[in-house]
């Protein structure tokens, strides 16, 4: 329990909100320019230079990176021979989305660089000789059509969206280390429930009637994740994770004593060891997707919502 929380404690999630882009390598003359107009032209990510691969990757890997960007060495020359092509490695984890639209940014910008190039390489085509008159002025009014709305018109219109600081101050539903812990509580609770398949516990169901049997075995539970859930609140408590001493104290009893009675009532569905171990391995993994662990989602369907509270993990990450 204690390694556990340890382990949890120290990982570090992604930020959905992370929009930092890093850049390494962008050196050269055509690179300098793209860094440049990346940091001075206002959009929504947040670029940095980066001097070292294995940093880079080392914060994409831990979240602080949203996704990198990597100029290679013969990047200036590739653009120089017009070959631009393999030239930038895109650096992101598997799930990113906003690294896509990072990518458009970033590429935007290369495009605006090496059009100048085309255009030089297209003037010698239909052009005879070389006349630096003619390919300044090709240059200016590229950039008078890049800069104004001649070929695109861009219309911005504002709507409203709620403040971004009452957003801000709203609390994070999900429980990563206070789930795992309650998750792992209840489940050496159902395992001990495992005793039943044993020739010994056989005896002993068989010499008490119902209403014994089932007193026993809620205690027997109770017995079982009592020492779990006091290293488990210690744990809480060490690193900082709890929700306050007697508040989190409270809801650990009251994981044991629902979870005590919910694996009385349940146990009865479990006639063989195999059933037993396949029941075992579904709850587990039902609590762990319908209960705000990793993710809540309740938010994306309501009933999930009502329907956790009829497991006592859900119900000890309440509040």
């Amino acid at each position: 329990m204690v390694f556990l929380l340890l382990i949890l404690s120290s990982l570090q999630l992604p930020d959905g909100g992370n929009l930092q882009v890093g850049i390494l390598g962008a050196e050269g003359k055509y690179g300098k320019r793209i860094l440049e107009q990346l940091l001075a032209t206002e959009s929504i990510f947040d670029f940095r230079q980066y001097e070292e691969e294995e940093v880079l990757k080392r914060d994409i890997l831990s979240g602080k990176l949203e996704c990198g960007f990597l100029f290679h060495q013969d990047f200036d020359e590739g653009v120089e021979k017009g070959d631009p092509k393999r030239r930038i490695t895109f650096i992101s984890t598997p799930l990113s989305v906003k690294g896509r639209v990072a990518k458009e940014t970033v590429y935007a910008r290369f495009f605006e660089v090496y059009s100048e190039r085309m255009l030089k390489q297209e003037e010698d085509n239909i052009f005879i000789g070389e006349d630096a008159l003619r390919t300044g002025e090709l240059i200016r009014l590229k950039e008078y059509y890049a800069d104004s709305d001649a070929v695109f018109q861009l219309e911005t219109l504002w709507v409203e969206t709620p403040d971004e600081m009452e957003q801000e101050a709203l609390p994070l539903k999900n429980h990563p280390i206070q789930g795992m812990a309650g998750l792992l509580i209840f489940l050496l609770m159902l395992l001990s429930q495992g005793r039943k398949f044993v020739a010994e516990q056989c005896r002993v169901d068989k010499a008490l009637n119902s209403s014994a049997r089932f007193i026993f075995g809620t205690a027997e539970k109770l017995a079982a994740g009592t020492l779990p859930a006091l290293a488990g609140w210690g744990s809480l408590l060490l690193l900082g994770e709890g929700r306050g001493a007697l508040y989190e104290a409270g809801m650990l009893l009251l994981l044991l004593v629902t979870g005590s009675l919910w694996i009385m009532v349940v146990e009865k569905l479990f006639k063989k060891e195999t059933g037993f171990v396949a029941g075992t391995l579904a709850i587990t993994l039902i609590c762990m997707f319908i209960c705000p662990i990793w993710i809540d989602l309740g938010e994306i369907i309501p009933a999930i919502s009502y329907l956790r509270l009829l497991f006592p993990v859900g119900i000890y990450l309440l509040g």
